[in-house]
């Protein structure tokens, strides 16, 4: 009954604003006001929505774009820092190895993984978790812009994309044009180098990137005791976040061509606050990620249609060596491990997908495209530990190849997919989008995927959308067949989360100079895969409903305004308590001055509220973590001609201490502290360009 309200309140909502718009003022329904502000630049397109270009404005989702001006204005070397612009987005750190992962619209677990992240619109997957890479580190420098999707996504882009999409679109040739260099240099140790360099050759566009960034984590953001004994632990100390990164790319393009090659590599990564909730000083992880993408379309078999076979190939290798506990460390029997308790679990995982698009617009008022592909996914694990059943203890073994022992059996995976979706143009002012996706695993079985969106664009400043889509996420390889962990166990007869999801979306632009947004949403949650009684089980999932917010305002040439609020309440179906650890609540708003001709002063402040105890979290403790606010400052001047650029910027400027949920574990002697986040940061950057 509950659910048949809300679809009859937004439909009501959404008819009283079409009604409306019989009595909006004329004098700005004038053909120049149209004339002038639908002029769509590319900035704002966006592929994520519906596989090929379009408007966001007229996009079949909430959609919300971020371009390299942007990006730059505010100082962001991360994709992660950039996204805490958006309403309803909140970066947070996972509770094992503090890597950046999104919480969206009250969707907030450890691994993140009901988001589904894109470069060029291609997956960017853990191998054993599913979920965004967490030794990725996203950086800015050879972005073009973001696209973000809030809602689900499965009907176009399948697995994982249930509570958004992040597609991170790079520079192409022209965006380049030239050469670029740069270089930073900032706290905590960290500095990082970068060129870029984009040129035509003949019909062939070439475009080439490559980084380099180190950083030794903040020292000051520290643990005072750990889930270890006092005399097999390394607390008091840092919770370890230093890195070595490189990243580097290849992308040729020409009419039918498409080829773009990318690498990434992670060496020497912090363990946070340890596997085991252990501070791991020592330990480290190493990864790497290799993707290479190739397409060719054809435009010329009939006419506007468009065929396009892809062909995409992933190779990831991960290492992690962790010491469980310190040198020395002596267990009943008695047993003393000289070096330590080790284990060091690693994985090789080779993905091969290859599919087939078409395009097809010569039916009256139509474009339908088609989508179908298949997949396989080939895991090999690694493992070598000197402690636990069938080791000796003390003795370094390698495990791998030991079904009974190792941590996770090597595993293949299949899948295959259809997707269909036709956009029809009822008037020139509704469009309405169907779509459909079928995806079938080897593992557990099939699912379908639909989509619809009614937009109405009349001849005025308004924008209206009602939407509804449902997603799902495939259980993990993790979350299968996991074993011989101390704690959690893998299901085979996990089922996959999926999610209903019913949207009311407003964009309100009364001046050229003033843009409003409001968007309403209401989602139903089945089948969450949490850890029960040590083994990964369905559970009966979370509802929640809520709104987002935002005004983005020129208030002259040179000063703009941008600002958000987004509220959610999210609830378990099992009891109806709030889902922990989400923001409730969060406030963003930026200032954008060019105080003097190419000069740039850019604030950005985040405020955080909300974030409840979690149900299932034992300690005794307030019911919510503090909420707090974080500023950010960054200053950017650019010579006349625009080749050299300097910038400095502060992040958290007031040095704001604040924190982020922990978890403490049932068999934990001690309460173990929430996570300290970052503290004040600066840096100082240069680039030259070469035209």
């Amino acid at each position: 009954m509950k659910n048949k309200q809300i679809v009859i309140i937004a439909s009501l909502i959404f008819c009283s604003a079409t009604y409306a718009a019989n009595d909006f003022p004329e004098e700005l329904l004038k053909d120049e006001f149209l004339a002038e502000d639908m002029l769509l630049d590319e900035e704002d397109l966006l592929i994520s929505a519906t596989g090929y270009s379009k408007p966001a404005r007229l996009a079949p989702s909430v959609a919300t774009v971020i371009t390299a001006a942007e990006i730059k204005e505010m100082g962001a070397t991360t994709v992660f820092e950039a996204l805490e612009s958006v309403p309803g987005i909140h970066v947070y750190p996972s509770k094992d190895l503090l890597e950046p992962k999104l919480s969206i619209r009250g969707i907030h677990t450890n691994d993140g993984a009901q988001v589904l992240f894109l470069r060029n619109g291609q997956p960017i997957k853990n191998a054993i978790v599913s979920n965004i890479v967490g030794p990725f580190k996203a950086p800015t420098s050879n972005i073009a812009r973001i696209e973000v999707i809030r809602g689900p996504g499965s009907a176009v882009h399948g697995a994982d994309a249930l509570a958004g999409v992040i597609n991170i679109v790079t520079k192409d040739a022209q965006e380049i044009d030239g050469v670029d260099l740069g270089g930073r240099l900032g706290s905590f140790n960290s500095h990082s180098v970068w060129t870029q360099y984009g040129r035509k050759y003949a019909d062939w566009d070439v475009a080439f990137s490559l980084e380099h960034a180190r950083t030794g984590g903040d020292s000051d953001r520290r643990v005072d005791v750990d889930a270890n004994p006092p005399a097999l632990s390394y607390a008091p100390g840092q919770l370890e976040t230093g890195h070595e990164y490189y990243e580097t790319s290849l992308y040729l393009r020409n009419e039918n061509w498409d080829i773009d090659f990318w690498h990434w590599q992670r060496r020497n990564g912090g363990i946070g606050p340890g596997i085991t909730h252990g501070l791991d000083p020592v330990g480290n992880e190493d990864s790497q990620y290799y993707q290479l993408d190739l397409s060719y379309t054809f435009r010329d078999l009939l006419p506007n249609f468009e065929l396009k076979p892809h062909f995409n190939y992933v190779y990831q290798d991960m290492q992690r060596n962790f010491v469980i506990a310190p040198p020395g460390t002596t267990i009943p029997a008695p047993y003393t491990f000289t070096n330590g308790m080790l284990g060091n679990p690693g994985s090789e995982d080779r993905t091969y997908t290859a599919s087939i698009a078409a395009i097809y617009s010569d039916i009256k008022d139509h474009t339908l495209r088609v989508d179908a592909g298949y997949s396989r996914q080939e895991l090999d694990t690694v493992q070598t530990k000197n402690f636990g059943p069938g080791i000796v203890p003390g003795v370094l073994t390698d495990i791998s190849d030991n079904n009974a022992l190792v941590y996770l059996p090597d595993q293949d995976r299949e899948r295959h997919f259809l997707s269909l979706q036709d956009e029809w143009r009822i008037s020139k002012e509704w469009i309405f989008t169907g779509g459909l996706r079928y995806d079938h695993y080897d593992d557990f079985g099939k699912t379908i995927n639909p989509r619809l969106a009614l937009i109405w664009s009349p001849p005025m400043p308004l924008t209206a959308k009602l939407l509804y889509g449902s997603a799902f996420r495939a259980p993990s390889l993790q979350e299968l067949y996991i074993t011989k962990n101390p704690v959690i166990e893998g299901n085979t007869s996990l089922d996959p989360e999926t999610i209903d999801t019913l949207e009311l979306a407003f964009e309100y632009f009364p001046l050229l100079e003033l843009t409003s947004r409001l968007s309403l949403f209401y989602y139903e949650m089945e089948d969450t895969i949490e850890v029960v009684n040590a083994m990964y089980s369905n559970t009966e999932g979370q509802r929640a409903y809520g709104f987002e917010v935002e005004a983005e305002w020129d208030v002259t040439r040179q000063f703009e305004l941008r600002s958000s609020f987004a509220w959610q309440h999210a609830e378990r179906k099992d009891g109806g308590k709030r889902v922990g650890r989400a923001p409730g609540r969060e406030f963003h708003i930026a200032a954008n001055w060019k105080f003097m001709p190419l000069w740039n002063l850019n604030t950005q402040i985040n405020w955080i509220g909300g974030r409840k105890q979690p149900s299932y979290d034992i300690r005794t403790r307030p019911e919510q973590l503090d909420n707090y606010t974080v500023v950010d400052l960054t200053l950017r001047k650019t010579t006349q001609d625009r080749s050299w650029a300097f910038a400095i910027s502060a992040k958290n400027l007031f040095d704001k201490q604040y924190f982020e949920w922990g978890d403490t574990p049932p068999t934990s002697p001690v309460d173990l502290r929430d996570y300290e986040m970052q503290g004040r940061s600066a840096y100082a950057e240069v680039s030259y360009h070469f035209h």
